[in-house]
C-alpha cells in the first residue's frame, strides 16, 4: 500500500446548518434511509464533543475531520495534540485528512453505519437514544482487562464524561432547531413555551420535551436538502 503523506495543519469552520445539510444527505446516500431530527442532533453532538462547538454552533474542521478520526496506513495525514485515555493525557497524535467535508463525512457515516463493532450504536442512534449510543461506541472491556477490539472504542475517555458532553451538546444543537438560542434567558423562553418548569437549565424534562419539539424519535425523512 503506499504511504500516505503528511499534509499541513489546515484548519476550517463549517457552520452547523451546512454542516446538518450535507451530513443529511450523505447518510441517505450510505444507508438508503433518512435520520430524523433527533438522531442527526445526536451525531452532531457527538462531532462537537470530540472537536467542541463555538456558540453559534458552527464547528472547527481541521483539514475537514471534525471527528477525531486516526489516521491509519496509506492515507494522508495531520498532527494535533489531542486528550487521550481515561488519565486525559494531551499527546500529539495523526489524524485522517479529507479533500472536502463530503469526503470527511462519507467517511465519518461509513464507520459508524456500517463497521460491525458500532452495529449496535448505529441502532441506538436511529433510534433516538443518545445515551445508549454513547455506550455502544465507547469502550468495551474483556473478562482478562484488555479493550474488546471488536465492540466500540471509537473513544477511550471515562464514558460518564463523554455522556455528559454529548447530552449538552445535543440539547444545544436541539435548541437551535427549534428555533431557540442556547443561553438561560432562551433556555427558559422554550421551557415556558411547552409548558414545562422554567428553570434555565438542560436537563432531562427539558430534554425530552426537545424530542417532542423536533418530532420525537425515529421519524424518518425529517431533515435533508430534499425537504427544506
Amino acid at each position: 500500500m503506499e504511504a500516505g503523506k503528511q499534509v499541513r495543519y489546515e484548519p476550517r469552520r463549517v457552520s452547523e446548518k451546512a454542516l446538518t445539510m450535507a451530513l443529511a444527505d450523505v447518510v441517505f446516500t450510505i444507508t438508503g434511509s433518512h435520520l430524523s431530527k433527533v438522531s442527526l442532533c445526536i451525531l452532531l453532538a457527538q462531532m462537537g464533543q470530540e472537536q467542541g462547538i463555538h456558540p453559534d454552533g458552527s464547528r472547527d474542521f481541521p483539514n475537514y475531520n471534525g471527528f477525531g478520526i486516526k489516521a491509519t496506513p496509506g492515507v494522508d495525514f495531520f498532527e494535533a495534540v489531542t486528550p487521550e485515555r481515561a488519565e486525559m493525557v494531551r499527546e500529539r497524535k495523526k489524524f485522517r485528512a479529507y479533500a472536502s467535508l463530503e469526503d470527511g463525512l462519507r467517511s465519518y457515516v461509513s464507520l459508524l453505519a456500517k463497521q460491525p463493532r458500532y452495529k449496535r450504536g448505529w441502532e441506538k442512534l436511529v433510534a433516538g437514544d443518545y445515551d445508549g449510543f454513547v455506550e455502544e461506541i465507547g469502550p468495551h472491556y474483556l473478562p482478562n482487562g484488555k479493550q474488546d477490539p471488536k465492540w466500540g472504542g471509537y473513544f477511550e475517555a471515562p464514558t460518564v464524561l463523554y455522556r455528559a458532553g454529548v447530552r449538552r451538546h445535543w440539547a444545544a444543537c436541539a435548541l437551535r432547531m427549534a428555533n431557540y438560542g442556547t443561553v438561560p434567558d432562551e433556555i427558559r423562553r422554550f421551557q415556558k413555551d411547552h409548558g414545562i418548569n422554567v428553570d434555565g437549565a438542560l436537563g432531562p424534562q427539558t430534554r425530552g420535551a426537545l424530542r417532542v419539539a423536533l418530532g420525537g424519535d425515529g421519524q424518518p425523512g425529517a431533515f435533508s436538502k430534499r425537504h427544506h
